[in-house]
This record gives C-alpha cells, structure tokens and sequence, in this order.
C-alpha cells in the first residue's frame, strides 16, 4: 500500500483541502532494511 504525502514549503500548489488528482512517480529507492521510499512530482502537462 502506498500513501503518498505532500511535503515541502514556498509557494502553495494547491489549496487548502485541495489534492492532486494525480501524480507521477519520478524516483525509488530501498533501503538495506527493505523499506522502499519512492517521490512523486505533480504532472506537467
């Protein structure tokens, strides 16, 4: 399962209580105990 979790400051991309429809993932990377961490990055279209 996965939960993505909007992180960060600066200028808002969304509003309050406003969430992206979509995301695209940009990155992964494990760690030696198998916790897999993965980014996503708002689409640009």
């Amino acid at each position: 399962m996965v939960h993505p979790v909007v992180l960060g400051s600066g200028t808002r991309l969304f509003g309050p209580g406003d969430a992206p429809s979509r995301l695209r993932l940009v990155d992964t990377a494990s760690t030696p105990t198998g916790i897999l961490m993965t980014t996503y990055r708002p689409p640009t279209d």
